[in-house]
């Protein structure tokens, strides 16, 4: 079977589709379909949503920790579990999906501006599109607004800048003064693609049981930047 996917650059490529069975922590998955595309860099293959959308997702990255979770009467329940009394934790909620568009979809603010963020660990290092961006008041001929090469993306490399924010929330937390990579991606359905670099920053738990998205603080930088010595720079530390 063929079917036509798209990546951030927005090219489209053609993929085939594959039947497997597959085992991961202790459970076993049958019938599960894969796509079968390029641009993997060392992986073998990646897991989607057709698989952690059957469950809820908990990532403590710090620690080395995935879990599938299968939450039984807890509708209402709070399940940042991990959280002791008096730290704080965000909650904020997921656009409902289909088995077709099952994403973990998120609305944001960049500088006071409404986004729609895709949840990706997929994707090594978060980034706002050009146009969305620009949407925030950023432009990448700004001032301050540096040109740092290439970024890799399943269907290609794309342009890449890193550039001052002054305000990005997330749920109830607030990241001031950072600095967020921006890709000369040409994808129309999210505005902002939030990676693996703010997974590890965080404890989170995908509650697709409830809508919800719960998570907490961990330490370092909630953005990860293409170069050391730009990293090095940022001021990426949520208040």
């Amino acid at each position: 079977m063929k079917t036509v996917t798209t990546g951030a650059r927005g090219a489209r490529q053609a993929s085939g589709i594959v039947t497997a069975q597959f085992e991961f922590g202790g459970a076993t998955f049958a019938g599960v379909e894969f796509l079968t595309v390029k641009g993997l860099g060392d992986a073998s293959g990646l897991l989607g949503q057709n698989v952690l959308h059957q469950a809820d997702d908990e990532y403590d990255l710090k620690n080395s920790v995935m879990r599938l979770v299968r939450p039984t009467d807890c509708a209402s329940a709070n399940l940042a579990y991990w959280v002791k009394p008096g730290i704080h934790y965000s909650v904020a909620p997921l656009e409902a999906t289909d088995r077709i568009n099952a994403h973990t979809i998120s609305v944001i603010l960049v500088n006071g501006v409404k986004m729609r963020a895709y949840f990706d660990t997929g994707a090594e290092t978060s980034f706002i599109t050009v146009r969305a961006a620009e949407k925030a008041g950023v432009k990448t001929t700004d001032p301050g607004v540096r040109f740092v090469g290439y970024g890799h993306a399943a269907d290609g490399n794309i342009k890449t800048w890193i550039a001052p924010f002054a305000d990005i929330q997330i749920g109830g937390e607030e990241i001031k003064n950072t600095q967020l990579s921006i890709g000369d991606s040409r994808a129309e359905a999210f505005d902002v693609l939030i990676g693996a670099d703010f997974f590890l920053a965080h404890h989170v738990y995908v509650a697709n049981s409830q809508g919800k998205l719960y998570f907490s603080y961990n330490g370092g930088p909630v953005f990860g930047l293409p170069s050391a010595n730009a990293a090095a720079s940022a001021d990426p530390i949520p208040r």
